[in-house]
């Protein structure tokens, strides 16, 4: 026979309405003999009927194949389609005088249950069934059935492969079901089913990630159902994990009140954050052991009484030690009685958690909405109390992002007393000899907190946070924090005064700042709010004074996230070979790979980790979102040096000046710019030498790329032959430099002032690269002259390196030059002329000349701001006070606006800027 929807074929001998009475009869045969069976004696009915089921001796043999094609066109009959099932089936069915048999075995090409709660495709099926009509009870049922899934789905859960086998031979039966999901989980257990629905596993195994369960006894589980009440009791269940251990005793009522008590030793906790957590932050997690834990629960589910308690070993988050757990939580008739005490390491300080707080816990389905639950908490009495004893504030460490080395101590005590519906904080707690490592600016600081309340808030007073070294430069907060459930949840902190924010004997930090800065709080306040995810700094930022390098490129670092390349990773389920992937998860996920003056793409990286096995590794660093809006100006003598072009070396360095530069990094995570600053005084722009600058950057998106505007001017000698005196003719040279464009490509354009004669263009250029290099023009380089070219390339090389050297011995330089000046007379050293710019308190301070000839061609020239000097904080710093001692060999003549020609004396002038 052939349909649309089904092929059947059928050899044999067969009877159709025998055939049903067969079926039907055996089906009642068996379903009786299965509830007498697991029906406990006491419940059955005293004047149960008992059935008996006749053979029907009508001999019936035949072999079957069939080919379900489409169920559809069955469903304008059956009314419904909650099954459709595809696949090919053959076997044989026979009876004879009760004798029944049935074989089947094929393949289900694909199941659908309705709302997917089960899909599977390509399912091995093998049934082998007999049974004995005329035997008592089940003594004459014999049934083997074995499925085999590659893939099933069960409720949007995917397995791999699945084997279920069920068997039932003398009176006995016997099940086992082992199924995998890729190379993460792995299940087996095995049992039977005994009288009065008692199922007894006899092993269990459960594999998931790095967790294993077994059990090391018969699990044995009962299932009754009395009217309308259900329950499952737990007659004996001990499961472990290594050794962990896990017990269950008692009755859980699916429909009525229960009595059920669990209990676990040696619990560790990191083992279940990773089994319910996809991608455990593992420098957030909680880490050791609970030694004991008891959860007792009575009742029913709209009306609960449960009990916890629980003793751990010393936990730790991430890397930090925190101490030790001891807590009772007790629940009945809406109300949380708690006693939860936290002991630091050896008990040198201890927080507990005392008291009553009103709660609804309904597990029922109609439980009551929050308006419901208002109305009912609304008068119900709070006393609940926070009590620090020297307790050490390492535990929040790990709730700080951009933080390390977290310490202080806290004590006080904090209440929340009256009505669910009106609570009132009352109490105070001090947190003293606070110390704390910023990560993103490598600082350390001291800080104290003044914590008090005020109705629902935990006011945050009189804190200061300071460099140690200088008490006297703090930054005062003001505002509040909750810590609820040990959680940052909100922060608000408003700042006034100012701070060191970086120092230069900590190098380079992740903002690519460098050298010594203080900041300070503006008219509008500084303001952070946040909670453990994200952080955000807003208001006015005020740069005191300090003298900083910004090289943009420091952060630059090789970001998998940002290039041109999409990258995943693809796992095999069905290879069971899994060290490649598990080494991508844990680099991934538990610790970084430190790889010690290495820079590897991601490619490279693996390679590496396969070659070496031992590689140390070191828990991630706290991480969150760190966002920032403010405004930057300045007030005192900030000089900043800023890297244009790490490759050529150009940067710019001088005393800067801002009033409305708008620093952000709300665009994509990365640091963006809105503003201008203005190169002030003793400014140059390096470029193969330092020229005099004067001009701004104006920036208009990316930090790193701001549009130049800088005029800058080089001035220099050369000579062009001797007189017949033998005196050298030293001509003038002038270089003016034009900088424009963006600093990532910036455009120069370049002129020749020689002896008052102006050159332009590309021979321009030319003659002024080459003039830089090497200090002569490249028609005045002749191979007789090859030992004063030597000495002049080696010199203005060597001059670089040796101000950057300087620069690093010395904090207070904050510019030095070298410049050789070409002589027959004198060796290098007396020909080169050293000049040094220096930044003193509050003074500047310039000196220098050929100093290797003698200290009287030695220039000092020194700056004083004039309230500085009058200590006058209502007068501006344009008055300035100037001292010097000036000698040039080559001009005599001088003015107020240059320090040319030999002085020595005193003045006063105002700066006036344009």
């Amino acid at each position: 026979m052939k349909t649309d929807f089904v092929d059947l074929s059928i050899d044999g001998m067969i009877n159709f309405k025998s055939l049903s009475d067969i079926i039907n009869n055996n089906i009642e045969k068996l379903k009786s003999d299965f509830t007498s069976s697991v029906t406990p004696d006491s419940l059955k009915s005293p004047d149960s009927v008992t059935y008996s089921y006749s053979s029907v001796c009508d001999n019936i043999d035949f072999k079957y194949t069939i080919n379900v094609k489409d169920l559809a066109p069955l469903y304008s009959f059956t009314g419904g389609d909650t099954i459709n099932i595809k696949g090919d089936l053959e076997g044989s069915l026979s009876d004879s005088c009760g004798v029944f048999y049935f074989v089947s075995n094929g393949v289900i090409r694909e199941v659908h249950l309705k709302d997917s709660l089960l899909i599977t495709d390509s399912a091995k099926i093998d049934i082998a069934i007999k049974n004995d009509i005329n035997g008592y009870q089940l003594t004459g049922l014999e049934a083997n059935v074995v499925i085999k899934a590659n893939k099933l789905i069960v409720s949007k859960f995917l397995l791999d492969t699945t084997i279920a086998r069920v068997a039932y031979t003398e009176n006995k039966n016997i099940f086992n079901i082992w199924t995998q999901r890729d190379s993460t989980m792995k299940f087996f257990t095995e049992g039977n089913l005994m009288d009065s629905l008692i199922v007894n596993f006899d092993s269990l195994a459960l594999k998931y990630k790095d967790f294993v369960l077994t059990n090391n006894k018969e699990l044995i589980v009962q299932y009754r159902s009395i009217d309308t009440s259900q329950y499952i009791n737990f007659r004996q269940f001990a499961i472990n994990s290594f050794n962990q251990k896990l017990t269950v005793a008692g009755e859980y009522s699916l429909t009525d009140s229960s009595d059920i008590k669990l209990s676990a030793s040696n619990v560790d906790l990191a083992t279940y954050q990773k089994m319910f957590l996809d991608d455990p932050d593992t420098n957030n997690m909680v880490l050791g052991k609970i030694r004991y834990l008891d959860l007792e629960y009575k009742g029913i589910p709209k009306n609960p009484e449960i009990e916890i308690g629980a003793v751990s070993e010393e936990l730790s988050i991430g890397s930090t030690k925190i101490g030790r757990l001891d807590a009772n939580l007790k629940y009945s008739k809406e109300d949380l009685i708690s006693n939860i005490n936290f002991y630091n390491r050896k008990n040198t300080g201890s927080f507990s958690l005392l008291g009553n707080v009103p709660v609804i816990l309904d597990f029922s389905d109609d439980s009551p909405d929050s308006l419901e639950r208002i109305q009912k908490l609304a008068d119900r009495k709070v006393d609940l109390n926070a009590v620090a004893k020297n307790f050490q504030l390492r535990v929040f460490q790990q709730l700080l992002p951009y933080t390390e080395n977290l310490a202080g101590i806290l004590e006080g005590k904090i209440s929340l007393l009256g009505t669910s519906q009106k609570p009132v904080l009352t109490g105070k707690m001090d947190v003293n000899n606070g110390k704390v490592f910023v990560t993103l600016t490598k600082m350390n600081y001291g800080f104290f907190v003044n914590l008090s309340t005020d109705n629902e808030k935990l006011l945050i007073n009189n804190s200061r946070i300071f460099v140690p070294s200088e008490k006297s430069r703090f930054i005062s907060s003001s505002g509040y924090i909750d810590f609820t459930g040990l959680t940052l949840n909100d922060l608000m902190l408003q700042m006034s005064g100012d701070v060191k924010a970086f120092d230069k004997d900590n190098g380079d930090t992740q903002l690519g700042i460098s050298g010594d800065l203080w900041v300070g709080s503006g008219r509008q306040k500084l303001t952070l709010r946040g909670n453990s995810e994200r952080f955000e700094l807003k208001g006015n930022l005020i740069l005191v004074k300090g003298n900083v390098v910004f090289n943009p490129f420091v952060q630059e670092a090789y970001n998998i996230y940002t290039d041109d390349f999409n990258y995943g990773v693809l796992v095999d389920s069905l290879n069971d070979g899994v060290t490649v992937k598990k080494k991508i998860i844990r680099t991934n996920t538990d610790s970084v790979v430190i790889v010690k003056g290495q820079k590897l793409n991601p490619f490279e990286k693996a390679m590496y980790i396969h070659y070496n096995k031992d590689l140390k590794k070191e828990a991630k660093k706290s991480g969150g979102k760190f966002f920032y809006d403010i405004i930057v100006s300045t007030s005192g003598n900030v000089f900043l040096k800023f890297i244009v072009n790490e490759k050529s070396q150009q940067e710019f360095f001088g005393e800067i000046r801002t009033e409305d530069l708008n620093i952000y990094n709300y665009v994509d995570y990365s640091m963006m710019g809105r503003g201008t600053i203005r190169l002030g005084d003793n400014c140059y722009y390096k470029f193969f030498r330092k020229f005099d600058a004067t001009g701004s950057a104006t920036f208009l998106g990316p930090i790193t790329n701001p549009q130049l505007n800088i005029t800058a001017e080089y001035k220099g000698y050369t000579s062009t032959g001797t007189t017949g005196n033998a005196e050298q003719n030293l001509e003038d040279v002038v270089i003016d430099l034009k900088v424009t464009g963006n600093a990532s490509s910036p455009v120069l354009t370049i002129s020749i002032d020689r002896n008052g004669a102006k050159e332009t263009g590309s021979d321009a250029t030319s003659d002024a690269i080459s003039f830089l290099l090497f200090g002569k023009f490249s028609d005045q380089l002749s191979f007789g002259e090859s030992s004063s070219f030597g000495a002049t390339v080696g010199t203005n090389y060597l001059s670089s390196y040796v101000s950057s050297s300087l620069e690093d011995i010395f904090p207070w330089l904050i510019n030095t030059n070298f410049n050789y000046v070409d002589s027959k007379d004198g060796n290098v050293a007396q020909n080169t002329d050293v000049r040094f710019t220096a930044a003193v308190g509050d003074a500047i301070i310039r000196f220098g000349g050929q100093i290797f000839r003698g200290l009287a061609n030695t220039d000092i020239v020194v700056d004083y701001p004039l309230n500085k000097i009058l200590k006058l904080s209502s007068l501006s710093s344009n008055p300035i006070f100037r001292f010097e001692r000036v000698y040039d060999p080559f001009y005599s003549d001088a003015d107020v606006t240059n320090t040319n020609g030999t002085r020595v004396g005193g003045m006063f002038y105002y700066k006036i800027k344009f």
